[in-house]
């Protein structure tokens, strides 16, 4: 009877901080049918257990349960929360899936679809008694909970200071398995005793690559990607990554593994792909979400010092501009369809030319890879992903074009790296093919921003009455060419 009496104080004084009754909010039957597809699309499925058409969760191992969501939500309340999870659990168990306001209407319309409409839809607040509002605020003060949650209230006692870990007796409070004054965290037997195995070992310094695991388990990463033997996608949920583009095999569907990702990716770019996340893979279906950059900062400077490569001897462009030209055209051509036809398979600064799409030559060399990376996955692509499509242009140590250049494959891989890590405005490759796309001027300007030719990616060309025309580098901010005609 206390503790019910002291959870209905606590709930008392917390909701004594909601400022207003928002309007109800009825569910759309048709937002719900398109939640029901990003649920089991867009990743949620990798923590959560998928549902059947009427609504049942599917028991899957390692599913974190929903519980009752209309109990515990408004649709308002549930909707801010998926639109931005870390601000109300900054540790980030619940990742940031970058939703649009449509996305999380429709996901909050299919979650709480199961429940009565009143139910889920009203904002339902407690009648206020000051009373009970001034013992939950003492609760509140006495029960340290302020050590783990943020709530201002400069009415509030200060939280008493936690006992420092090495004073811990693992055989009373929250480890014993009993029920008094502590929190009860419904531990199993197998968690205190990790628990407590943890605590005894305390002082035992961990290696890299264990705080590794510790964090990709923390954060379920390893429900997607794998990392070296540990993780990856488990059977029974691989029926739930989905591709756009399935031409390109497993790797259109399934995210990439961490193996050795400290030694391939830039550390800037690590740290935004884990904090805020990407989406570099088009055809993935499944979101890579982003963590905070807490997390992420801690994350990417253990990769950084776990995950090495074998040196490389990288040669740096020559200052002689003439000498540079020399081996970025070299990198051109063998970019090209006269080359090893590197477009054909994928996008080229944000265009796509053959019938399949894979990861953008230009964002992922200027911004995204590591150079040494970049050489040694060109030497050996299957080394770093089995079963890629990825051809091997240099079997054996042997150019697979040994017309181009002096055929030399370090001189032809630091020509492609060199070409393609100019950035957006690097000059296109042969067989980069555009229609075009003639635009009638006529008493009025017109004015078309896309990617124009001797001007970049981020060109703006406006066309004026008379047959003036003109293109503008917005990358560059400078006008750039000025003709007459079409």
């Amino acid at each position: 009877a206390a503790r019910v009496r002291a959870a209905g104080e606590l709930a008392l004084y917390l909701n004594s901080f909601t400022a207003r009754t928002l309007p109800p909010e009825a569910l759309d039957a048709t937002a719900a049918l398109r939640g029901r597809e990003l649920f089991h699309e867009s990743g949620c499925v990798a923590c959560h257990a998928p549902r059947s058409d009427d609504g049942r969760e599917l028991p899957l191992p390692g599913s974190e349960p929903l519980g009752d969501l209309a109990a515990k939500y408004t649709t308002h309340g549930l909707r801010a929360f998926l639109l931005a999870p870390l601000d109300a659990r900054p540790a980030a168990r619940m990742p940031d899936l970058h939703l649009t306001p449509g996305e999380a209407q429709d996901l909050t319309s299919y979650l709480l679809a199961s429940a009565p409409p009143e139910q889920a839809a009203t904002d339902r607040r407690m009648e206020q008694d000051a009373a009970q509002i001034a013992a939950g605020r003492a609760m509140f003060a006495s029960r340290s909970c302020a050590q783990c949650h943020l709530l201002e209230d400069p009415q509030r006692a200060p939280a008493r200071p936690a006992k420092p870990l090495p004073q811990l007796d693992v055989e009373r409070g929250c480890l014993s398995g009993g029920i008094g004054s502590w929190p009860d965290y419904a531990l199993s037997n197998a968690q205190r005793a990790d628990l407590v195995a943890a605590l005894r070992a305390r002082d035992q310094l961990l290696t890299d690559e264990q705080q590794i695991r510790i964090k990709l388990a923390a954060r379920n990463c390893i429900a997607c990607h794998e990392r070296g033997t540990y993780g990856g996608v488990p059977a029974e949920r691989n029926a739930f990554f989905t591709s756009n583009d399935e031409g390109l095999g497993q790797e259109s569907r399934i995210p990439p593994p961490l193996t050795g990702v400290g030694a391939k990716l830039q550390r800037a770019w690590l740290e935004d792909c884990v904090a805020y996340g990407q989406e570099v893979r088009p055809y993935l279906r499944t979101r890579m979400p982003g963590f905070g950059p807490d997390f992420a900062g801690e994350l990417a400077e253990l990769l950084a010092r776990t995950d090495s490569l074998p040196p490389l001897e990288l040669n740096p462009l020559p200052e002689d501009s003439k000498q540079a030209e020399v081996i970025i055209d070299l990198g051109r051509e063998l970019a090209g369809e006269r080359g090893m036809s590197c477009i054909s398979c994928h996008a080229f600064a944000g265009e796509r030319v053959g019938m399949l799409a894979g990861i953008d030559l230009v964002d992922s060399t200027a911004q995204r890879v590591r150079r040494e990376w970049f050489t040694h996955f060109l030497h050996a692509p299957s080394q770093f992903r089995s079963g890629t499509l990825m051809p091997q242009f240099f079997l054996g140590g042997e150019s697979t074009r040994p017309e181009l250049g002096d055929g030399i494959p370090a001189h032809q891989i630091d020509a492609l790296w060199h070409f393609l890590a100019q950035g957006r405005n690097v000059r296109p490759p042969s067989g980069m093919r555009h229609e075009p796309i003639p635009l009638a001027v006529g008493t009025e300007a017109v004015i078309l921003r896309r990617s124009v030719q001797n001007t970049g990616k981020r060109g703006i060309s406006g066309g004026y009455p008379g047959g003036v025309n003109l293109s503008f580098d917005a990358e560059k901010l400078g006008l750039n060419q000025i003709w007459w005609g079409e």
